[in-house]
């Protein structure tokens, strides 16, 4: 696994992290810390574990945040080997890939709301489809098998 994709699914993992959820009223919330846990404890072990990722050569950047409350903004390891300089919040990251299950997470989300059909073809969505890919469906496009040949090198 490449250092960009392990910062990015760490990244997504953190920002993905639901608030707690509370089992009932005044029950505290649940936590990894242990007995006696706060509520900001998960964030405090997230930044140690990679505090010590940084220490094993991780670098990324990292932004977690509870509703409209930062709980943590950091950047660990290098941004750049060659010049030394500091990975940051604002460091920007090439995703490539990762935007492949980002994508298919919105679309099966409009699927679910019953406002895109897996099996309709593209055409109902892009009108301008050229004749020979209107057969291509939705499903075809998330699970790769469209048939449509690489636009890049």
């Amino acid at each position: 696994m490449t250092p960009l994709f392990s910062s990015l699914l760490v990244g997504l993992a953190l920002a993905a992290s639901p608030a707690p959820n509370h089992s009932g009223p005044n029950q505290p919330p649940p936590s990894h810390a242990g007995p006696g846990a706060q509520a900001g404890d998960d964030v405090e072990e997230a930044e140690a574990f990679l505090v010590d990722c940084e220490a094993f050569g991780w670098s990324g950047a990292v932004h977690i945040q509870r509703g409209k409350k930062t709980l943590l903004s950091r950047g660990f390891g290098t941004a750049d080997d060659e010049s030394g300089r500091a990975c940051t919040p604002e460091t920007l990251f090439e995703i490539a890939s990762i935007t492949k299950p980002i994508a298919a997470t919105a679309v099966l989300a409009l699927v679910e709301a019953r406002k895109v059909d897996l099996d309709a073809s593209i055409t109902e969505y892009l009108p301008s489809v050229p004749d020979h890919a209107k057969g291509i469906t939705v499903r075809h496009l998330l699970l790769h098998t469209s048939g449509m040949p690489r636009s890049g090198p």
